[in-house]
C-alpha cells in the first residue's frame, strides 16, 4: 500500500521586468515589494485562512523583511530582502503550514499556484518537497541501505535518447545515520544537488517528534517514507509541470513519475526493479489517485501531558503520598494542584505558548477526553 504527497514548498515571488526597470533605489524596490505581498496575500487568501498579519522577528536565510499570519505552532513567513530585489519574495511553507493551508483552501497545491497568476509579478518554486509512503512493507531503511552500500541493489535514472527511454546508472552519494544495528534513515544525492532522496521510519519519526501525522502512522505496523527534495532548476520546471495539472489524479502520476525517473532501483543480479519501484510503477498505471488526504495536527499538548505522566517525577510524587496517607491524602494533594492552577499567576512563556499552539490544539482534539484516547492509542 502506498501513497503520495506534496510535503513541504517554497515559493519566491518575482517582479515582472518591467517592474524592475522601473526601480531606480531601494525605496523603490520596498514599496513595490509590499505592493505584491498585498496582492499576494489576497490571491491566496492568507489573513482569512491562517489569520491577522504580523511582522516576523525571524526571516529565511538571507531576508530581513518579513511577515507572520494569525498565531501558529508551524512556520509560514513571507519575507524580502530591503536591498536586494533580484531575490525576489520567498514565501516558505513548513509541512505542516503546507497541509494546515491546503486544508482550510480545500486545495491541492497545483490549484493554490494556479490561482496566483499576476500581472504584477511571477513566481516559481525554489524547492519542493515530494513524497511516497509504503504502509506495511517488509522493507526497511536498513535493509535499503545494506542493500546499496553492498551494491545488491543499483541505483538508476531514466532519459531520453533517440525518442526511447534509457537507463543510466547513477552514482549519488549515500549516507545513513545507524543507532545501534538500525539505520532508520538514508540519504542519496548530496544536500546542495537539485535532487537529494531520504529514506525514513515516518511511524518512528512522528512517534519520537509527536508529529501532526501521528494519529494517522498508528494505524499502520509501518510507514516508511520515501522523500525526494526538488530545488534549483528541477524546482522551477517542478513548478510548470504543476501549472499544468488539472486533477488530483494527474498529481499523483506527477509525483510517482518523478520519483521513477529520478531514482529508479534494480536488482544487480537480475537487473530487475525493486519491489518499491515495482510498487511506484503500478500505482502510476492503475486509474485512481493515491493522494495522501489533508492531515494536520497540533500534538505539543499531548506532547506536554506525556512529560508530566511519564518523565517529570509528579505522578512518583503523588504515589508516595498514597503509600504514606493513602486516598484521602492524594485527593487532598490533587484538590490542591488543581486550585493551584487555578490561582496560578500565568508566565510569559505559558501565553507565549498559547499564543502559538491553542487555536491548532482546540481543533486537533475536541476536549481532553479526545486527547486522553490519542495518548492510549500511543
Amino acid at each position: 500500500m502506498l501513497k503520495t504527497s506534496i510535503d513541504e514548498i517554497t515559493l519566491v515571488l518575482q517582479a515582472t521586468v518591467t517592474e524592475k526597470l522601473a526601480l531606480n533605489n531601494n525605496g523603490d524596490w520596498q514599496k513595490l515589494a509590499e505592493t505584491i505581498i498585498k496582492e499576494f496575500e489576497k490571491k491566496a487568501n492568507l489573513c482569512n485562512a491562517l489569520g491577522e498579519k504580523s511582522e516576523a522577528k525571524s526571516c529565511p536565510q538571507g531576508y530581513d523583511c518579513g511577515y507572520l499570519y494569525g498565531k501558529h505552532s508551524f512556520y509560514f513567513c513571507v519575507a524580502y530582502n530591503q536591498d536586494n530585489y533580484s531575490m525576489g519574495i520567498v514565501c516558505k511553507f513548513s509541512a505542516q503550514a503546507l497541509a494546515y493551508y491546503l486544508k482550510i483552501q480545500k486545495m491541492q497545491v497545483y490549484e493554490f499556484l494556479q490561482s496566483l497568476t499576476s500581472d504584477l509579478f511571477d513566481f516559481r518554486l525554489s524547492r519542493c518537497d515530494a513524497d511516497v509512503d509504503f504502509m506495511n512493507e517488509r522493507f526497511t531503511p536498513t535493509k535499503i541501505f545494506n542493500d546499496l552500500k553492498n551494491e545488491k541493489v543499483l541505483v538508476y535514472y531514466r532519459k531520453k535518447k533517440n525518442n526511447k527511454l534509457i537507463f543510466v546508472r547513477k552514482k549519488a552519494r549515500l549516507q545513513g545515520f545507524a543507532i545501534n544495528k538500525d539505520v532508520p534513515t538514508v540519504y542519496l544525492g548530496a544536500v546542495s544537488s537539485d535532487c537529494q532522496l531520504r529514506i525514513y521510519d515516518k511511524k518512528l519519526e512522528q512517534i519520537q517528534r509527536n508529529g501532526s501525522k501521528l494519529s494517522y502512522v498508528l494505524k499502520f505496523d509501518s510507514v516508511i517514507r520515501f522523500e525526494i527534495a526538488l530545488k534549483h532548476d528541477l524546482a522551477h520546471n517542478f513548478t510548470e509541470l504543476l501549472l499544468k495539472i488539472k486533477d488530483e489524479k494527474q498529481l499523483n502520476d506527477l509525483i510517482l513519475s518523478t520519483f521513477l525517473q529520478k531514482f529508479y532501483f534494480k536488482r544487480a543480479k537480475t537487473d530487475k526493479p525493486t519491489t518499491y519501484t515495482k510498487k511506484m510503477e503500478s500505482a502510476l498505471k492503475d486509474k485512481q489517485s493515491y493522494l495522501l488526504g489533508h492531515l494536520n495536527a497540533d500534538n505539543d499538548l499531548m506532547k506536554l501531558f506525556k512529560y508530566l505522566l511519564y518523565n517529570s517525577g509528579t505522578i512518583s510524587t503523588l504515589y508516595k503520598i498514597l503509600a504514606i496517607w493513602g486516598y484521602d491524602d492524594l485527593n487532598q494533594a490533587t484538590d490542591y494542584i488543581k486550585s493551584f492552577v487555578e490561582d496560578w499567576n500565568v508566565n510569559d512563556g505559558c501565553k507565549f505558548w498559547l499564543q502559538k499552539h491553542a487555536a491548532d490544539t482546540a481543533e486537533t482534539f475536541s476536549g481532553f477526553a479526545d486527547l486522553k484516547d490519542q495518548l492510549k492509542e500511543n
